[in-house]
Order: structure tokens, then sequence, then C-alpha cells
């Protein structure tokens, strides 16, 4: 497996995944001195594809409540020396017809949480990322101001 080799061979402490498409029956993503966190792609609900996080077994990490099936919160402990963080994975489903309903759910789903965190948690980090299905500008337009977005010119 082609993501297994990645992790096994660059060593991140946070690995995550969008998009997996496995349903629970299917997922075998076992990467040694990795824990997972994931939740299954389901046919039934649109743009449900299958999300993922690996940590390294050094870090401890608690999942939060969300019952969105495209975001993984994780309070995650010891990831910079004695200070927690939060770490959001979230799929965003692709905007067309079929997932408009979906993509606006779980979008209100993600803001919704930053903000809770951002109130519940405010001396922690909050980082997110995966696949936001949109451009660089309209990411910038939507996230409320408070949030950064960092992301890879590649």
């Amino acid at each position: 497996n082609e993501v297994a080799d990645f992790i096994t061979r660059r060593r991140p402490a946070i690995f995550a995944v969008q998009e997996h498409r496995l349903e629970v029956h299917q997922w075998h993503l076992d990467v040694p001195g990795y824990w997972t966190v994931s939740k299954a792609a389901n046919p039934e609900i649109p743009g449900a594809r299958g999300i993922c996080i690996l940590g390294r077994h050094d870090l401890q990490a608690m999942e939060l409540p969300c019952r969105d099936p495209n975001i993984i919160p994780l309070k995650i402990f010891n990831l910079f020396q004695d200070r927690e963080c939060i770490f959001v994975n979230l799929y965003l489903p692709v905007d067309n017809v079929a997932n408009r309903q979906r993509r606006r759910e779980c979008w209100t789903a993600f803001v919704r949480l930053l903000q809770t965190y951002e109130t519940k948690y405010p001396s922690l980090p909050i980082f997110a990322g995966g696949d936001f299905n949109m451009k660089r500008p309209e990411l910038l337009r939507k996230l409320p101001p408070a949030f950064l977005v960092v992301d890879n010119p590649d």
C-alpha cells in the first residue's frame, strides 16, 4: 500500500486521508507504530467517501463528538511537548447538483465545530486539514475571520 509505505518512510506525527472510499468491511490501513481513527465511506450519503487520521503511537488523542460522516475532530495530547491541540480532518464534497445540500450541511457543521472549539478551548491551537474542494479565495471568504489559512502552493 503506497500510503502505508509513505507513512513508514516519512514518519509524520499526524497523517490525514480523505476519500479513501472504503466501507467498514474493507478498511485495512494498518501502519505499524500508528493508531487510526476512521469514518467509513457510506454509499447511502452523497459525498461520504470515507476519511481517517493516523497518528504516531507516542501521541495520545481523544476523538471529539461529531456526527458528520465527513469530519473527524481530535484533541491531540503531547504533539507540541506538553501542549494539547485540536486537529480536524474534513472532506467537503464537490459542489455539484447531487452533492449541493450535503456540501452545505458539511460546511456548516465544520464551521460550527471550529467556532465551538475556539470558545471551549481558547488557549489551544486548532488545525484543520483536508480536501475542501474549493480554491483559496473562496476558502478565505467562507472561513470565520479569526482563522488563518496556510496551504501548499504546489
